[in-house]
């Protein structure tokens, strides 16, 4: 069996590699650093190399690759830095995701807009009292008429005050089962009134952002 890499995989490699030696240089790191800046022009260059693509399937805009794809890709922008790896990470990831899980029409919906740059997506499941036991999260959305109000607070929200950013935020909704069921996800632009974000102050993560968050009334339509 061999487990090399085949060809294309080897040139996708060199080419990720020759993009972050051109586009994400040192001094461009250190500044980002220093200024605590969310890299906004390397994600422009991934997006234009059909990086964030790479894993999705061709009917929703990918380029069809597989998971030793995503990993060559990720290991090339992790060399230059891990913080930046996040950036693109939280797009890959809540996209993956919906492939899976969302229905059709969301699938159309959305992910076009995350492929080409339109929007920019970011995980939100821990709170303060709920991290790795996810089901003791206390967040909640209520439905009123034809919205959901969502109350509540999360942390360790990587990427989430990004431009154009849509937050996929797990909440509770309901209660009377068991704790470690009744969770729904909604998609919601990090900018919506009643979201209150605060970056924190981490020893790494300082580009791309890690913040907590608080939601007082945030209204989604069902």
């Amino acid at each position: 069996m061999d487990f090399g890499f085949t060809e294309e995989q080897k040139m996708l490699r060199d080419s990720v590699r020759k993009l972050m030696d051109k586009h994400a240089s040192p001094d461009y790191i250190r500044r980002l650093e220093r200024e605590q800046a969310y890299p906004y022009e390397l994600y422009d260059e991934w997006i234009k190399a059909g990086i964030l693509a790479m894993p999705f399937p061709e009917s929703y805009g990918g380029l069809g690759g597989n998971a030793i794809d995503l990993a060559i890709v990720t290991e090339e922008i992790a060399y230059s830095s891990t913080d930046l790896s996040m950036a693109l990470g939280g797009s890959m990831f809540t996209g993956l995701n919906l492939v899976r899980k969302a229905t059709e029409e969301q699938k159309k919906y959305w992910l076009p807009k995350l492929l080409s740059g339109e929007i920019r997506m970011s995980i939100s499941m821990s709170e303060p009292d709920a991290g790795s036991d996810i089901g003791a999260m206390r967040t909640t959305a209520v439905l009123d008429g034809n919205e959901w109000v969502i109350n509540g607070q999360k942390l360790w929200a990587t990427g989430a005050a990004a431009k154009n950013n849509v937050i996929n935020l797990y909440v509770k909704t309901d209660n009377k089962v068991h704790y470690r069921q009744g969770m729904s996800l909604f998609l919601v632009a990090k900018d919506t009134p009643g979201i209150e974000l605060r970056k924190l102050d981490m020893l790494g993560r300082r580009c791309t952002g890690t913040y907590e968050m608080f939601l007082k009334d945030v209204r989604v339509p069902a």
